[in-house]
């Protein structure tokens, strides 16, 4: 699995820090649609990016976006936990639906 290889080729050691980071590139991936670091050649090539600061090319607007930018936050501490993401989702969740029932109540 290509987004495991990333965590394990990005950090030096596995934390949920490092959890939330993984979870911020595929979430990225689900709401773009496009391959994170799909145009590095290696997997190995990705460490040093992702070490220095890089973060994959495509990053969603909106409501994910902000999401996936605190999931793979420079700052390991500023990233949310995963229960606060998973709230975060909720909520989000929750806002589409609620302004999909309004659109079909007019």
């Amino acid at each position: 699995m290509r987004l495991r290889v990333h965590a394990c080729v990005c950090v030096q050691e596995l934390t949920t820090a490092s959890d939330v980071y993984a979870y911020g590139v595929l979430l990225n991936e689900m709401l773009t649609g496009v391959r994170p670091w799909h145009k590095v050649k290696t997997v190995w090539a990705i460490g040093p990016k992702v070490t220095s600061g890089e973060r994959p090319d495509s990053v969603t607007d909106g409501e994910g976006g902000m999401l996936v930018q605190r999931c793979w936050h420079a700052n390991r501490d500023s990233r949310p936990s995963m229960p606060e993401v998973v709230e975060e989702m909720r909520r989000m969740h929750t806002r589409q639906v609620d302004a999909e029932r309004a659109h079909q109540l007019l």
